[in-house]
């Protein structure tokens, strides 16, 4: 796994909707700065795309996880509430 899929593995469904937004608005920099002027890392892109792609599915996995989670808890509390 790569340092950006780690670092984004660590952060709240919260802070990842801030950093995937941080990452598109620096990919968007990045495409001004093309049709502008010379730049000369081109390899950018691809990180970006990248990290945002891996931001979103993170995302797509830690909702799924909190929706199963209050799906489950909810499921217990209807069995708890059953055999009493």
């Amino acid at each position: 796994m790569n340092r950006v899929a780690e670092e984004l593995r660590t952060l709240t469904i919260e802070e990842l909707n801030q950093k995937i937004d941080e990452m598109r608005r620096e990919l968007f920099s990045l495409k001004l700065n093309t049709a502008t002027s010379h730049v000369k890392n081109f390899s950018q892109f691809k990180k970006l795309r990248r990290g945002i792609a891996c931001g979103l599915t993170l995302k797509t996995e830690k909702t799924r996880i909190e929706f199963l989670k209050l799906i489950f808890d909810a499921l217990n509390a209807g069995n708890e509430q059953a055999h009493e």
